[in-house]
């Protein structure tokens, strides 16, 4: 998959992905920073593990973001290195690549976020909380943001859903800070059967050793 879309980018452009998992590869090792060299030498690569707690970066990554054998671990976060000292790609609790990679608009990728969602279907699952989502494009003034990014929102996904079956979405609502929470006017459980408000802005506790 990366070969391929480093062909399909050509030299230089960033790649990113999700879902990377040890357990499902036939070496049972983590990618590392040699194993994505590689595969994509000409490309800054960064891929996030499928528990989203761990990325993996390439040489090419790891040189544009600055990490090297010297750099200091990210608060409350570890950037791990190789018996010889040098960083083997992986950072854990912290993406240290995102702020480099070019930001893609969401009409770009509403595709892959419906595929994502109809493949749930696939697996038997027809109801599920989302953890991450925001509420930035609500109007500014009413908790919304300029610039609400790329990401999925309580209004991206009632579009989605109202265009397409999709299974039944409770959302958790990244805090937003307290002067755009308070001007929001709505509040958990409010939607309807198939998207609706969870969680607003509360502390999740989760992850895991292999995360």
């Amino acid at each position: 998959m990366l070969r391929a879309k480093a062909r399909e980018l050509g030299p230089g452009e960033w790649i990113t992905g999700y879902g990377w998992d040890e357990a499902q590869l036939a070496e049972k090792h983590n990618l590392t920073r040699q194993d994505l060299d590689v595969t994509t030498p000409d490309n800054p690569v960064v891929l996030t593990r499928a528990g989203g707690h761990s990325v993996v970066g390439n040489s090419l990554a790891l040189k544009i973001a600055g990490i090297d054998r010297k750099t200091p671990d990210p608060k409350a976060a570890l950037i791990e290195h190789t018996s010889d000292g040098e960083p083997n790609g992986i950072v854990r609790e912290n993406d240290p690549f995102g702020t480099h990679v070019p930001r893609e608009k969401f009409e770009a990728l509403r595709a892959s976020y419906v595929s994502a969602l109809k493949h749930l279907f696939e697996l038997g699952i027809t109801s599920f909380e989302s953890a991450t989502t925001t509420i930035n494009d609500e109007p500014v003034g009413q908790g919304g943001i300029a610039d609400p990014g790329s990401g999925l929102t309580f209004q991206r996904f009632q579009a989605i859903a109202a265009e397409t079956d999709i299974p039944r979405a409770t959302l958790y609502i990244s805090y937003p800070g307290p002067e755009r929470l308070k001007a929001y006017p709505h509040h958990s459980g409010y939607g309807d059967e198939k998207v609706r408000l969870g969680p607003i802005g509360e502390n999740l506790v989760d992850g895991g050793p292999s995360d």
